[in-house]
């Protein structure tokens, strides 16, 4: 990546404040969940691969917010075991 590619992307996002394209979403993402995008779309449901958009999971206290929803949603009795443990002695 040059160095008018990261001045572009300064101007645009630090002084302009334009919002992210959905491919600079994608470089984001792919970033900081350091998978590709095809490995994304290997892990993750169409749906749920749409909400990695539109939670902003690009940033990683968003991506675990996310996480932890599908986990409770596909194991609603593992998700109340996981919640019991973290109340326990661990939690403390």
């Amino acid at each position: 990546v040059s160095l008018v590619w990261y001045a572009s992307w300064f101007y645009r996002h630090s002084i302009r404040k334009l919002p992210y394209t959905r491919e600079e979403q994608t470089y984001l993402l792919t970033g900081a969940l350091n998978r590709s995008e095809e490995l994304l779309r290997q892990e993750f449901q169409p749906a749920d691969f749409e909400r990695l958009y539109e939670l902003e999971c690009w940033h990683r206290e968003n991506f675990r917010a996310l996480q932890e929803e599908i986990f409770k949603r596909d194991n609603p009795e593992r998700y109340k075991q996981y919640r019991r443990y973290l109340k326990s002695d661990k939690g403390n």
